[in-house]
């Protein structure tokens, strides 16, 4: 997306990021968004970031006022539930290097 984003700069053409992925993909789109000088909209579902995102991370990048903006601490800001891994519907795989 970077890549897009700087080529669209330099051609003087604003970029919009969107996501409908996930709660990671939601918070790495924000904070990329935050970092690009021609982004004029970041997309997302608000369906999404109020409802099952919640139940995988604890934070959501915050709306607030018609902006977002990226979580703070260190990566995307963003910690998985613990409970996340003992619902019954969740597959955990595990890879060891």
């Amino acid at each position: 997306a970077r890549k897009i984003a700087n080529m669209a700069e330099a051609s003087e053409l604003p970029v919009t990021l969107h996501d409908c992925t996930g709660p990671i993909v939601y918070a790495a789109s924000c904070a990329l968004s935050a970092t690009l000088p021609n982004v004029n909209y970041q997309e997302a579902v608000r369906a999404y970031f109020t409802g099952w995102y919640t139940e995988i991370v604890a934070d959501i990048p915050p709306v607030q006022d018609g902006h977002v903006a990226p979580l703070e601490g260190p990566g995307l800001g963003l910690s998985l539930r613990p409970e996340l891994f003992q619902r019954p519907d969740a597959a955990v795989r595990i890879t060891r290097l």
